[in-house]
């Protein structure tokens, strides 16, 4: 009995990190942040069917991830979400740089999983 449980356990947490995993990875997103110029650098600027490199982006939890100061005046969302699912709004501070705030994570994410934004 106390092998069968043993298996049974083994059997349990092997499930649970399968699941762990899976809700990391259906949870996950990438975004890049940039100039003209570093996108360009890069090969994204032009993003029309392009592959983006997940290794240039930071990783984020979508479920977290409510909102990226830009530290720019001027911001072009360059990938597609829904523009109901997002706001670019001016921070309160005196710099009045924007902040992407993300409103509906699950619709905001729908679409593509990589975010790039083109600040000016």
């Amino acid at each position: 009995i106390a092998a069968m449980r043993d298996s049974i356990n083994e059997v349990n947490n092997a499930n649970m990190a399968a699941i762990q995993q899976q809700d990391e990875e259906l949870n996950t997103a990438y975004y890049f942040l940039a100039n003209k110029k570093t996108l360009k650098e890069k090969g994204l600027k032009n993003l029309q069917g392009a592959t983006i490199n997940e290794s240039l982006c930071t990783k984020v939890d979508i479920r977290e991830f409510k909102e990226l100061p830009l530290g720019a005046k001027k911001a072009v969302i360059l990938t597609n979400h829904p523009t109901n699912s997002y706001s670019l709004v001016k921070s309160p501070g005196d710099d009045k740089n924007l902040i992407l705030k993300i409103t509906n994570y699950k619709t905001f994410w729908s679409v593509s999983k990589k975010l790039v934004i083109q600040v000016k």
